[in-house]
């Protein structure tokens, strides 16, 4: 999934921010760029973002979008999904290399 296509999918999920304004355009895009960076971090690899999973990078974002610097957290659903997710890709290597 290409970042612009994550754009579309993320920005009127934003709370508080009018789909048809761009005047947070660059706030969502540089958030979706955080996220991206922690699930990656995390163990997430990049093909496991697709269209079925881009609402967890939408929570990410909406965890951080209205949070003053130095208070920033996730919630707690966005820490289990992307748990879940690394368990999933890490899961789903151990298989394709026959160690299941």
């Amino acid at each position: 999934m290409t970042s612009a296509e994550l754009f579309e999918i993320v920005k009127p999920n934003v709370n508080g921010v009018t789909p048809s304004s761009n005047f947070y355009d660059s706030k969502i895009k540089f958030l979706i760029n955080e996220v991206l960076g922690y699930l990656e971090s995390a163990g997430v690899p990049e093909s496991a973002l697709t269209e079925k999973t881009a609402g967890i990078v939408t929570v990410g974002v909406n965890d951080l979008f209205d949070l003053p610097s130095g208070t920033i957290k996730f919630s707690p659903y966005f820490y289990q999904r992307v748990t879940q997710l690394e368990a999933k890709a890490t899961r789903e290597k151990r298989e394709a290399a026959g160690n299941v």
